[in-house]
């Protein structure tokens, strides 16, 4: 019934004694001292053809498992890539995020690891034209996930702010992006540009409709 050590009912709300234990534990009879608090749960009829070896030593693997339909091996290949530090590999990515096909349901996931693999690469220092040429071009993608991310991984500076009003992901479809465009800017130079951005969004009543959009614009 009870796997966790806490918290620890309050004494106000349950009307118990509540008392804490060894290791800051929530003393009950009812704690669980037979079995393990870690399970693993696998489908059995899962296709084991599925699974791979990925290895640094192989970046062309590597690159390729970014558009693997598995979340996990995608995070994997990204993580790797990283770690690898080999930029070689951009032309490689830059061809990911270029591609503008989009699944059924508007994702387009290799793009969205590639830009945050480039991040990850150091990519973005402002040193490299090609990759924030790239990235600039994203802001425009058809998948929502790749203009996220093109706002996210882009350099917080005056030029970016322009750059992303001028793609107008301040009005974007998707109040995700709107959303990270929104917290990009605070990262920013302030300038009377972004006050006035951020005030006319704002003064929106579908952006103020918005929970996580009127916190961020307040």
């Amino acid at each position: 019934f009870i796997i966790q050590h806490n918290p620890t009912p309050s004494i106000q709300s349950a009307g118990i004694d509540a008392k804490n234990g060894i290791g800051n534990a929530y003393i009950n009879p009812l704690r669980d001292r037979s079995k393990g608090r870690i399970y693993r749960v696998v489908y059995k009829k899962a296709d084991k053809k599925s699974s791979l070896t990925l290895s640094k030593d192989d970046v062309s693997g590597l690159v390729k498992a970014l558009s693997n339909d598995n979340m996990f091996w995608r995070l994997t290949a990204q993580r790797l890539l990283v770690e690898k530090g080999d930029q070689s590999v951009f032309s490689k990515l830059y061809k990911l995020i270029e591609n503008e096909k989009v699944d059924e349901i508007g994702i387009n996931a290799a793009a969205t690891h590639a830009l945050w693999t480039l991040e990850g690469l150091k990519a973005f220092d402002g040193k490299n034209t090609s990759a924030l040429e790239i990235a600039v071009k994203a802001l425009s993608h058809p998948a929502a996930g790749v203009r996220k991310a093109a706002v996210q991984v882009l350099p917080k500076t005056a030029g970016t702010f322009e750059t992303i009003k001028k793609a107008g992901l301040f009005d974007d479809k998707d109040f995700r992006v709107r959303l990270a465009a929104v917290l990009a800017t605070t990262e920013m130079p302030g300038s009377d540009a972004i006050g006035t951005e951020l005030v006319n969004m704002a003064g929106k009543d579908e952006n103020f409709a918005d929970t996580w959009m009127k916190n961020a614009l307040t």
